[in-house]
């Protein structure tokens, strides 16, 4: 239990400083990723992703044909449903890019890690 609390800590360190920046989709999760840097769906919106079952869906196929509605069981409740067309008016535009995914971080002027950069 405490190995999962550390690496959650560590996770939420690690997204405090780095910036996602979407280009194929393939390489972040669509629920659980801040790739549209307003903050992760997940976190965003709680309710609405207590309706997601364990998906792991890579932006790339959630925007496929809307794939992400798909991962939504049972019926939505009223503040699910506001939730859920707030987050179809952020999504229903994006427009993927050709080139992969990459991550920078804050940190540092050029985005690249470095042991000095950790420090």
């Amino acid at each position: 239990m405490v190995a999962y609390r550390m690496r959650d800590d560590v996770d939420g360190i690690f997204r405090s400083v780095a910036e996602y920046i979407i280009g194929d989709g393939a390489d972040n999760r669509y629920w659980t990723t801040n790739w549209t840097g307003n903050g992760c769906f997940a976190w965003r919106w709680p309710i609405l992703y207590s309706y997601v079952g364990h998906s792991r869906l890579s932006v790339a196929q959630a925007m496929v044909n809307h794939r992400w509605v798909r991962d939504l069981q049972g019926s939505l409740f009223n503040e699910a449903l506001g939730d859920f067309f707030q987050l179809w008016d952020e999504v229903h535009d994006v427009a993927l890019q050709p080139n992969a995914d990459a991550i920078r971080l804050k940190l540092t002027g050029d985005g690249q890690f470095s042991a000095a950069s950790a420090y």
